[in-house]
């Protein structure tokens, strides 16, 4: 019996490390995801200026492209940084 308990202590702080690992790594996701969210929306800001006060014609066009690209790279981030969260959620959960 105390064999079988030993084994399930174990078996749950292998669970919990594992967890932990997790958790670890997801978290290192949500911050370079958000980083890139920040920097994504930066750009999209300075790409909004520029075509704001552009002369040419030819480049404002090829400038209003490049972003709606960033605008759905940035919807893209924003969904990963959701799911990325909603795992955090989880795992935390497992650890209570």
């Amino acid at each position: 019996w105390d064999k079988f308990k030993e084994e399930k202590s174990k078996r749950h702080d292998d669970f919990q490390a594992r967890v932990r690992r997790n958790l670890e790594a997801n978290y290192e996701r949500h911050r370079k995801a958000t980083d890139a969210l920040e920097h994504c929306r930066a750009k999209a800001d300075e790409l909004r200026s520029q075509i704001a006060s552009a002369w040419n014609g030819d480049w404002a066009a090829r400038a209003e492209g490049w972003l709606s690209e960033l605008e759905d790279k940035i919807a893209d981030i924003e969904l990963s940084i959701e799911q990325i969260e909603g795992w955090i959620r989880e795992d935390e959960n497992k650890l209570q």
